[in-house]
């Protein structure tokens, strides 16, 4: 029976639970888990994979939550949608939240991940989502919980086709906003997002 090496498998876990740098990164929304909130509202959790750089490979968790009771809230979500290229044309076929969850998958987008400390333990955040946004609802703050995104950019060049650079959008709440939600450092999941 061959031995196990212990010393590697901690250091294997040690580093792959480790945040890497505050700072923007491409990442690929690689999975969507359609679900509920605590509050029984719709919700997706998303895992986004690092797609470039000394760190791709790491996941980025996060989710986003439909509050239908709240307008604020549902700009906010619309907004991400649009970013991630899913618009009013989408829209308009009348998706289910399953369906919706899909269309996100394997977009290519840019995210500002930062660092937060959760029960003790450094922990990755999305921080902002950087798109071509424009508009009214273009510096609205964004709960950490929901990161939204955008159509895919121009590798390396952080615009849209055809559209202007692209401005960071901030996800960080203002002080009359939730506080942001951290990643559980057991699951790797983010915690039901609280209700608007």
């Amino acid at each position: 029976m061959s031995s196990i090496d212990w010393d590697d498998l901690r250091k294997t876990a040690d580093e792959g639970t480790r945040p890497i740098p505050e700072g923007i990164y491409d990442v690929e929304v690689e999975s969507t888990t359609p679900t509920t909130s605590s509050t029984g509202k719709p919700m997706i959790k998303i895992t986004y994979r690092v797609v470039s750089g000394p760190h791709a490979t790491r996941q980025i968790f996060t989710q986003i939550v439909l509050s239908p009771d709240s307008a604020f809230a549902l700009a906010i979500f619309f907004r991400q949608m649009d970013a991630l290229g899913l618009t009013s044309d989408f829209f308009a076929t009348k998706p289910s939240i399953e369906q919706v969850a899909e269309a996100m998958r394997l977009r290519r987008v840019q995210i500002e991940v930062g660092i937060r400390p959760f029960q003790g333990v450094d922990r990755n955040e999305v921080k902002n989502i950087i798109g071509a946004q424009t508009g009214p609802l273009a510096g609205m703050p964004m709960p950490t919980g929901g990161p939204g995104n955008f159509g895919p950019p121009l590798p390396g060049s952080g615009t849209t086709p055809g559209g202007p650079p692209a401005p960071v959008i901030p996800t960080t709440p203002s002080s009359s906003t939730l506080p942001p939600t951290p990643v559980s450092p057991v699951t790797g999941e983010a915690p039901p997002t609280p209700a608007f």
